[in-house]
């Protein structure tokens, strides 16, 4: 009895590597055609994701662009003591309004009072009698008018030099930003008619559909064993048309 089980057993252990090297050299011996195939289809899936890739990257960038076209800030450019500055915005601490026809001026200490005229005065209030804040010393501060909006950027002093050259960097930032602002306002419908057409045509590109389709095509082509291999095609050839 225990020969009979030592025999069954040795026969079992025989059959069973015997299968596993069949099936090895079956997983070894691919067909050259095969091959030639599997390697055009990982091609394909190549351009496919390339084109996908591209294709959303350039969607993005034109997105954004109309976005940033279309609000009514523009993109964020500075900020400082208070203020912040936009494209085709500009929000202080006593209001904010459009930045076309805006200027600016850099003032310390010895020079505010001279900066903040009656005008001002008057659309500031109360608050520009107090903008000079005497607490440390050495307070730089940027005075912002315009047709729709006036405030006063104040940076407490700490007694660094760097202070002032900040107040002007400052004020000629939104100088530039202004008059970029108010050159660029008559062209901006038509830049926004632009992108708008741009981003519509790249929607309708057919180079994505076209990519995938090749490569989805091409895998329903291989042999059934070799289309698991590739089961993102699956998604595309089950894709609405």
């Amino acid at each position: 009895m225990n020969e009979l089980t030592i025999a069954v057993g040795a026969i079992l252990v025989i059959a069973v590597l015997a299968s596993v090297y069949f099936a090895m050299s079956r997983k070894k011996k691919v067909d050259p055609i095969v091959k030639a195939q599997i390697a055009k289809v990982r091609l394909a899936r190549k351009n496919w994701r390339k084109a996908v890739k591209s294709n959303s990257k350039q969607s993005k960038a034109l997105t954004a662009q109309l976005e940033n076209l279309t609000s009514q800030t523009g993109a964020l450019l500075a900020s400082f003591g208070g203020v912040t500055l936009y494209e085709r915005w500009i929000q202080t601490p006593q209001g904010s309004g459009s930045l076309i026809g805006v200027t600016a001026q850099a003032a310390d200490e010895s020079t505010i009072d001279r900066r903040i005229t009656a005008t001002r005065l008057v659309t500031l209030g109360l608050f520009a009698l107090a903008a000079r804040k005497k607490s440390g010393g050495g307070n730089v501060y940027v005075v912002i008018d315009g047709p729709s909006v006036s405030g006063v950027a104040t940076l407490q002093g700490d007694k660094a030099a760097s202070n002032g050259p900040k107040a002007y960097d400052f004020a000629a930032k939104v100088n530039n930003a202004a008059r970029a602002a108010e050159a660029f306002e008559s062209r901006r419908p038509h830049v926004i008619q632009e992108t708008r057409e741009s981003l519509s045509r790249l929607r309708e590109a057919q180079e994505v559909t076209i990519a995938a389709q090749e490569y989805a095509t091409m895998v329903a082509d291989l042999p059934p064993e070799f289309r698991s291999r590739f089961s993102d095609a699956n998604a595309i050839s089950n894709s609405p048309k």
